[in-house]
């Protein structure tokens, strides 16, 4: 028998019933197990091989599409070209908004490739901070346009990661915009970093970047597909989003989870080893505060 023990612990129930001597006296022992662990890993196994054989289905369904694409993109322009037709601005402006559906499709095209390519390779340090300060002068003007104050708290204590830094970039991008447009009337944005144990190898340390926002959170019925590919519930949402950067962090030997209430909002978590932390932070206390910027 297996039962859930609140949300975050597996345990298998085992009762072997005994055989006595006494008549109406029944024994039997029970053994309690934590299968948490166990589960997870099989739950990892289980998501990398289904996405596995989805990323080359829809690499190859994507690159189909966008042959055909080019041609309906090519036609578009010559219909469109004012030298060659005189047409009323009322045509114009339906081919106008055919462009733009053209325009998105190729950018769901390139989510899609992007999820099915290969694994990248090439890793650099990085200092997240540093990375992280970076990216928010991407995201002041959208922030103030949608009434959300952002919250600093960087540790500059933190040792270097070791990833990839464009797909490091993209995860980043990709939390930060799920929590903006998770609180439509406006709210609060969390950022912190964090010096702590690795989920992967326990025997090394992380760096650890939380990003909260003060939104509804996610429903429980929700909660088991985030990072499943295709899956989404905002109405012009592609649903790959999650599912690249789940890819992009666990290919650096990190890892990307989360908690979420309706009460607190939604925390997302990427953590990332932290170069040779094995050797160079081997006693180093855990940091779990930073300088508070703002």
């Amino acid at each position: 028998v297996l039962s859930l023990v609140g949300s975050e612990m597996c345990i298998r129930d085992r009762i072997y019933p005994m055989q006595t001597e006494v008549e109406g006296e029944a024994n039997a022992i029970i053994r309690i197990e934590d299968i948490t662990e166990q589960r997870k890993i099989e739950e990892q196994l289980i998501r990398a091989d289904r996405l596995s054989s989805l990323g080359q289905l829809s690499g190859g369904i994507a690159h189909e599409i966008r042959n055909p694409l080019a041609s309906i993109n090519l036609f578009t322009d010559i219909l469109c070209d004012k030298d060659k037709y005189d047409r009323p601005d009322q045509e114009l402006e339906l081919f106008d908004e055919i462009k733009e559906n053209i325009v998105r499709i190729e950018q769901i095209i390139k989510r899609v490739l992007d999820f099915a390519k290969p694994p990248v390779t090439t890793t650099a340090e990085i200092d997240l901070n540093d990375l992280t300060r970076e990216n928010v002068k991407f995201w002041s003007s959208k922030l103030k346009k949608s009434k959300i104050k952002l919250n600093l708290n960087l540790n500059n204590g933190l040792p270097p990661v070791q990833a990839d830094v464009i797909g490091l970039q993209q995860v980043i991008n990709n939390v930060v915009l799920n929590a903006i447009e998770a609180m439509a009337e406006g709210g609060n944005i969390d950022i912190r970093t964090a010096l702590g144990k690795s989920s992967v190898n326990v025997n090394n340390h992380a760096v650890i970047l939380s990003v909260s926002d003060t939104g509804p959170g996610i429903r429980t019925v929700h909660q088991e597909d985030i990072f499943n590919p295709f899956f989404t519930t905002k109405a012009s949402g592609t649903g790959l989003g999650l599912s690249i950067s789940h890819q992009i962090i666990q290919r650096q030997g990190g890892d990307i989870s989360f908690k979420t209430s309706p009460e607190m909002g939604t925390t997302f978590s990427i953590e990332l080893p932290a170069a040779d932390s094995k050797n160079k932070f081997p006693d180093r206390p855990f940091l779990e505060s930073g300088d508070g910027e703002t």
